[in-house]
């Protein structure tokens, strides 16, 4: 498939992202965050069905808003008239939105069978129905998006048929909770993180974004394959967001006081996500042969893009106060920031650099957002996250990114980070050794 082709189904994720958001209300993350108040197995379903149905309702307002403009929104993201396209973006759309509960009421459950089950069952049906649809329809960017689709009905069909029983619970005895104060508080809790989440979707594709403004289809392809590269890095970033999530809330719930957990569990996370980062860095030049060669020039474009599940995964840990608190439209703030940055260094390096401008200027904007969201965050749960003991470390592995961004070293220097970081956090590191020794052992922490 054409680097251009890749560009236009990554038009597409941004178009189907931002949508997204707006029909999802943001009571998905009203239930996430109430799920632990509600003490029984039949007000958590009442709960997961209302959120469900108010956010299929937006869904269903916005399919039916979008469909008659549909050669303009075509022209707009693709350059042509694409009636199909415009269906497969309704059909994803209604898809994402129902598959985002499914999966929600699975990580709740903490199910972590059922999400690795859903995962590689749902990457298998993808890669296999976009190749189906290369070889036997046509190689264009009709063939990811219909992989994307497959995929969303297996995220939908395994949890929801493995889970099936607490989707089928009623609530008994009923909540004290008339059902409009209920739906009251959960658009509340969720309305205010609509905005953010939109800011968030257009910062997370403004690099895309800027690529099609200033460049081609072409660029944004090979800016995007680039961004597979990150992709160890990205599902542990989602491995850990699934784990952390339900984990905190838990144990916040149990203990206002508890930050020694959380300061550990940053600790450990920063070190294991900096060691990531630079033995990805390392075998850049070997995974690039994977790719076909019309996609080789996208392993000077990866380095900084390695920022961006790096310092997500590392803000979901110290921004957990904000979600605590339930102070949402804190990430307004965090979004703005993040979006002004990154506009301002795309306006000033893509121009000069391309797409390499695009990852540097992203990551960058990522690493702010983490200071600023951390900074904020603070204020609302007072846990010492030392982040200053992972400095040394972090400028390391971004002197090494800049290299490899704009200079062709040899391959075996990139060992460097991943020895300097080791080094650095060496305590922390003998400590996971340690444990995870025991825990193979059968032994018990002394």
């Amino acid at each position: 498939m054409l680097p251009g082709e890749f560009g236009k189904a990554s038009v597409f994720a941004i178009a189907l992202k931002i949508i997204f958001q707006i029909c999802l209300l943001g009571v998905d993350q009203s239930f996430s965050r109430m799920f632990y108040e509600k003490k029984s197995e039949g007000e958590r379903a009442a709960l997961a069905r209302r959120c469900l149905v108010l956010a299929l309702a937006a869904t269903v307002l916005v399919t039916c808003g979008l469909l008659p403009f549909w050669r303009r929104l075509s022209t707009l993201l693709f350059d042509a008239e694409d009636f199909l396209a415009v269906l497969l973006l309704a059909a994803c759309l209604l898809l994402s939105v129902v598959g985002s509960f499914t999966l929600a009421a699975v990580k709740m459950h903490k199910r972590g069978h059922v999400l690795s089950i859903t995962q590689i069952s749902a990457s298998s049906i993808n890669i296999a129905t976009t190749a189906a649809y290369a070889l036997y329809v046509s190689p264009t960017f009709h063939a990811i998006v219909c992989g994307t689709a497959a995929a969303l009905v297996v995220e939908i069909a395994g949890p929801f048929i493995l889970e099936w029983r607490f989707w089928a619970r009623t609530r008994e005895p009923r909540s004290a909770v008339p059902d409009r104060a209920e739906t009251a508080q959960l658009l509340r809790y969720g309305l205010p993180l609509v905005p953010v989440f939109i800011i968030a979707t257009v910062f997370q594709g403004m690099d895309k974004i800027a690529l099609r403004a200033y460049s081609s289809f072409e660029e944004v392809g090979l800016y995007a394959a680039a961004s597979k590269f990150a992709f160890l890095l990205t599902i542990m970033q989602t491995g850990f967001y699934l784990f952390w999530q339900p984990t905190s809330l838990e144990r916040y719930e149990a203990d206002h006081n508890d930050v020694r957990f959380f300061e550990k569990i940053f600790e450990y996370a920063a070190v294991a996500a900096l060691l990531s980062a630079g033995l990805l860095l390392l075998m850049k030049d070997i995974v690039k042969y994977l790719l076909a060669p019309i996609y080789w020039n996208s392993v000077e474009i990866m380095p900084f893009l390695l920022l961006l599940p790096l310092m997500n995964l590392l803000s979901e840990i110290t921004g957990s106060g904000i979600r605590f608190k339930k102070r949402t439209h804190l990430y307004v703030i965090v979004a703005a920031v993040g979006v002004a940055v990154n506009f301002a260094g795309n306006y000033c390096l893509i121009p000069v650099f391309g797409a390499r401008g695009a990852a540097i200027s992203t990551g960058v904007a990522y690493t702010v957002c983490f200071v600023i969201q951390t900074l904020i965050a603070g204020r609302l749960f007072a846990a010492n996250y030392r982040i200053v003991r992972m400095i040394p470390a972090f400028l390391t592995l971004a002197i090494f990114m800049a290299l490899n961004t704009f200079y062709s070293i040899p391959w075996w220097c990139n060992i460097a980070p991943v020895i300097g970081v080791a080094l650095i956090h060496i305590g922390a590191v003998t400590e996971v050794f340690r444990y995870v020794k025991l825990k193979i052992r059968g032994e018990p922490e002394a």
